[in-house]
C-alpha cells in the first residue's frame, strides 16, 4: 500500500511543480491568488489524509520528514498570502 501511496503523491506533487513553474511567469498578484489558494487547500487535505492513514508510511507514524515539510510549506504559503494581501493595490 505504501508504494501505491508514494506513486500517487509523487504524481500530484509533479502536477503542482509544473503548475508552479507555469504561474511563476505571472507578475501580478491577482494571477497568483487562486492557484495559491488551490495549492494550499490541497496541501491541507494531504495533511489531513496523513493523519487519517499513518500506516501508509514505513515508520507507521504520521510524524516524519514528509509531514514536517508539508507543515513548513503551508506555513510559508500562509505567510506569503498574508503579506501579499496586505500590499497596497496599484
Amino acid at each position: 500500500m505504501a508504494a501505491r501511496s508514494a506513486r500517487l503523491l509523487s504524481g500530484w506533487h509533479m502536477l503542482l511543480g509544473v503548475g508552479g513553474l507555469v504561474i511563476s511567469r505571472e507578475e501580478r498578484w491577482s494571477g497568483w491568488r487562486v492557484p495559491l489558494e488551490s495549492i494550499g487547500l490541497w496541501q491541507l487535505l494531504v495533511l489531513v489524509a496523513i493523519f487519517m492513514q499513518p500506516e501508509d508510511f514505513h515508520s507507521g507514524t504520521a510524524v516524519n520528514w514528509y509531514t514536517a515539510s508539508i507543515i513548513i510549506i503551508l506555513a510559508g504559503m500562509v505567510g506569503i498570502y498574508l503579506f501579499m494581501s496586505r500590499q497596497p493595490k496599484t
